[in-house]
């Protein structure tokens, strides 16, 4: 028999017994406490048609998970995603402008949680503040106290000097190391800007090109390289939790006077960013954010050779152009405050 007509049989032998129940008297009490058992019966078949029907999602699932995961570890299946993702971005961009997003922190807003924001208070600690100050062998008590807890930049002198960059980073070098290093060739980098719209492949191969150019080393293997090259600063508290991503500046044949247009800008939602020059120097500036840009002056300082600049993002904006027009290389990192 069907299973249709099985179960229109049942339907109806199920209705003649109740009818019967009702026929002879019975209360619809005694009815359901006679068919307990029945009921009981139906009711753990359903459970486990239930929970193998969950069970067989949640396989589902897991393999799904595993497939993306293994293709994701796969380097060849990643860069073929990032090509796609990439792609896709360009080609919704005339229709819906993501851009803005770039630099968000959270995509959906949480409605009860209040940002921390500068208020003209916050501003006694910059008012007046006309040098930033230079400092040696600080300890880790002296910058939070005296530093970061003020939002106060400062200049470290003898931060450098052990790092393997300070030891063998040059012009030259530099170029090498982007040009012929395996894992830096073939990972694109991030966030690249040149003050003049050049290419980084054309600056890198050129020998007697002017620019000034920055950008971020934003894919892991990239990062480990380049980390290799430098330590996590000395003076750095343990409640700084170094960030991932490290940023490079680098320029050459700039005119003696930077104009504002030869200024970059380097952007971060970290807490902290810090500045090593490694080569030549760079002239930098710290503009407080508002609404201190009216009460706090801004600090123009020249960073000189193995000098390391210290600044708390939440009040200060981080400018920075060549000093000369030689050869210029520093890089750097973020942090965040430990939670």
């Amino acid at each position: 028999m069907p299973r249709d007509e099985s179960l229109q049989a049942i339907d109806r032998d199920l209705k003649e017994v109740v009818e019967f129940c009702v026929s002879s008297g019975f209360s619809p009490e005694q009815i359901a406490k006679n068919a307990k058992p029945l009921l009981s019966a139906v009711q753990k078949h359903e459970d486990l048609s239930s929970f193998r029907l969950w069970t067989k999602r949640a396989v589902i699932v897991t393999m799904a998970v595993t497939v993306v995961a293994f293709l994701l570890q796969n380097t060849w299946t990643f860069r073929w995603l990032c090509v796609a993702g990439k792609s896709f971005q360009v080609k919704v961009l005339p229709y819906w402008d993501w851009t803005n997003l770039y630099h968000e922190e959270c995509v959906i807003r949480n409605p009860y949680m209040v940002a921390a924001t500068l208020t003209e208070e916050d501003c006694e600690m910059c008012e007046g503040y006309l040098k930033v100050d230079v400092v040696h062998n600080i300890s880790m008590d002296e910058v939070t106290q005296d530093y970061l807890f003020d939002n106060t930049p400062f200049i470290v002198t003898d931060a450098t000097q052990n790092w393997r960059a300070f030891k063998e980073f040059n012009v030259d070098s530099l170029k090498t190391l982007y040009t012929t290093n395996e894992i830096l060739r073939s990972h694109d980098v991030c966030e690249y800007k040149d003050s003049r719209k050049q290419r980084l492949a054309e600056i890198l191969s050129s020998k007697d090109r002017s620019f000034h150019t920055k950008w971020v080393n934003c894919k892991l293997p990239a990062i480990k390289v380049f980390r290799s090259f430098y330590h996590r600063p000395y003076f750095l508290p343990p409640m700084v939790e170094s960030a991932l991503e490290n940023f490079v500046a680098f320029s050459s044949g700039r005119t003696e006077s930077p104009e504002d247009n030869q200024f970059l800008e380097y952007y971060t939602n970290e807490d902290l960013t810090w500045f090593a020059q490694i080569r030549g120097s760079y002239l930098i500036q710290l503009r407080a954010k508002v609404p201190c840009d009216t009460i706090c002056e801004t600090l123009e300082v020249t960073l000189q050779e193995g000098q390391t600049l210290v600044l708390t993002n939440e009040m200060w904006e981080f400018w920075f152009a060549p000093a000369d027009k030689s050869p210029a290389i520093a890089f750097g990192s973020m942090g965040n405050w430990d939670s």
